[in-house]
This record gives structure tokens, sequence and C-alpha cells, in this order.
């Protein structure tokens, strides 16, 4: 999942495909026959790429790992609440919501 917002993304019609623009905002989900070395890897490209934050959802347990392009890299547990006020004021979700 990619967000883009609309200082980012220019206004013009949609395009069909991803533009040039880089996103503010990229979720990743952990499967099972993903590994961390190559999750890490991705998650590295897309902040040298310019994206601001990385979320990355793993289960079990439950957990989002946000990679920030500052390099703070908070966890958080199914019980807390994901914010993201410099992309998305007012948004939070439990992490746990990603699970159900």
């Amino acid at each position: 999942m990619a967000f883009y917002s609309h200082e980012r993304l220019p206004r013009r019609p949609l395009e069909s495909s991803y533009g040039p623009e880089v996103p503010d905002l990229v979720a990743e989900v952990v499967w099972p026959s993903d590994r961390w070395p190559k999750v890490l890897a991705k998650v590295a490209e897309y902040l040298a790429a310019g994206v601001t934050v990385v979320v990355v959802l793993d289960d079990p347990p439950p957990i989002a790992r946000v990679f920030h392009a500052d390099g703070s890299t908070p966890e958080l547990r199914s019980d807390e609440e994901l914010t993201l006020p410099g992309i998305l004021p007012g948004f939070s979700v439990p992490v746990r919501r990603f699970f159900e």
C-alpha cells in the first residue's frame, strides 16, 4: 500500500500505474515465506528513494514496525495505536485492526 499526499502528487488525472512521484507512506505485510534481510533491504530502498515512513506489519505476534526517514524505528504491539501525525494528522488505529 502506498499513500501520496497532495503535496507530492501533482494535480492531474490519475494514471493506471505508478508515476515517478515518491509516496509519503508505504505499508508492507510480511508473509511466512518472507525473510527479514530481504524485507529490510526493501525498506532501505523505499527510504533511500525518499519515502518518509514505511510500516511493516508482521505476525505472529501482531507487530507494526515503523521505519522513519530520520532513522527511528518504533515497534508497536497489537494493543498500541499507530499514528502518523506528520503524514496523516488525526489518523489513529490500533495495530490489532490490521490483523483482524
